[in-house]
């Protein structure tokens, strides 16, 4: 790594060892927001997770009812190499399995005081049984996003992962956290690997739902002409024939999104509204929160604004009833803005 201040100094900045494997693991959980909600293929903003279950590292289960599991290694240990073979065996267990089982395991395992998976849910997210309910269908279906956590994937791991990413609804990812210090600075970069493999992988990409699966959904439930405009301007986007500095949109298998400043903002619409009907503005930089709520506050129709109680997480929504061309535009722009 190469830093050079506002002078022009130059300093290189050598990789570290971590210090056990643990470390490692310990940051990736520290961090599991930021690290993922850069990841277009992966639409979940918040988690619960729990270490050790039935084998694996860390499982983890998403607002959307996503469910990843995780596997740490360094790459200078023995058993490195075991990394996929862990998972694979695990997945593979996990397809086994009835939904009670996992759901009897996570409660063993879970530090959390809630007596059932449901409750549980229930304190961590807004819609504990949507959750639930999804979660139930993806382990149905053996929908899994699985993930590999290293300092350093070499070649022969990148091969032998290929074992993992041929299956029809598993969701692969390496992420290497590289580790570096500077003064009393710990610095750790994340490269994600596969990311473009999953985007094109046929069991993802027939998730995506069509702009007509949006325009009857809300058109059903009263508001066809919010949806309709809602719609085309995310095209306009899309088709670059509107353009705001920090703003990109992207489609993930639920939700139409707007970026802003490499997504450290996320605004974004799922296609049920009897899911999810209003548009969800999320944060992952704290200190944006305060400057965020004081610009959706200033509009008609926005609710459930409330300051940020860890790093990240949501802001407020905004009533698609309200929603117009103009207003929406005002608020990317200034949303843009904040730095």
């Amino acid at each position: 790594m190469i830093i050079v201040n506002k002078q022009g100094t130059r300093q290189v900045l050598s990789s570290l060892e971590y210090e056990n494997e643990d470390e490692l693991k310990d940051v990736f959980l520290s961090n599991i927001s930021e690290l993922l909600s850069g990841v277009t293929t992966i639409e979940t903003k918040s988690f619960i997770y729990i270490k050790e279950l039935d084998g694996i590292d860390v499982a983890l289960i998403g607002n959307d009812g996503s469910l990843f599991l995780a596997e740490t290694k360094l790459a200078r240990n023995n058993d490195a190499r075991q990394i996929v073979a862990q998972l694979l065996d695990y997945a593979t267990k996990l397809q086994s399995k009835s939904f009670r089982d996992f759901e009897d395991h996570w409660t063993r395992r879970s530090t959390n005081k809630s007596k059932t998976l449901l409750a549980e849910l229930e304190n961590s997210f807004e819609i504990g049984n949507e959750v639930l309910d999804q979660l139930k269908e993806n382990l149905e279906k053996r929908r899994f996003n699985l993930i590999l956590v290293m300092d350093k994937i070499n070649n022969d791991i990148r091969g032998m992962a290929e074992t993992l990413k041929s299956m029809p609804n598993w969701f692969v990812y390496g992420i290497e956290l590289t580790k570096y210090s500077q003064n009393d600075l710990k610095i750790f970069i994340p490269n994600i690997l596969w990311e473009e493999e999953v985007e094109k992988k046929p069991s993802y990409r027939q998730q995506i739902p069509s702009d007509s699966k949006f325009l009857d959904s809300y058109t059903k439930a009263g508001l066809g002409q919010q949806i309709k405009d809602f719609v085309s301007f995310f095209v306009e986007f899309e088709e670059n024939k509107k353009n705001i500095d920090n703003i990109e949109v992207y489609r993930t298998p639920k939700y139409l999104n707007f970026g802003i400043s490499s997504r450290v903002i996320s605004i974004c619409l799922h296609y049920d509204p009897q899911y999810e009907g209003n548009i969800q503005f999320w944060c992952f930089k704290k200190e944006y929160g305060e400057k965020i709520i004081e610009i959706l506050s200033q509009y008609e129709g926005m609710k459930k604004i409330k300051p940020l109680r860890k790093s990240f997480g949501k802001v407020g929504e905004w009533d698609l009833r309200s929603f117009s061309k103009v207003t929406f535009e005002e608020i990317l722009q200034k949303l843009s803005k904040i730095e």
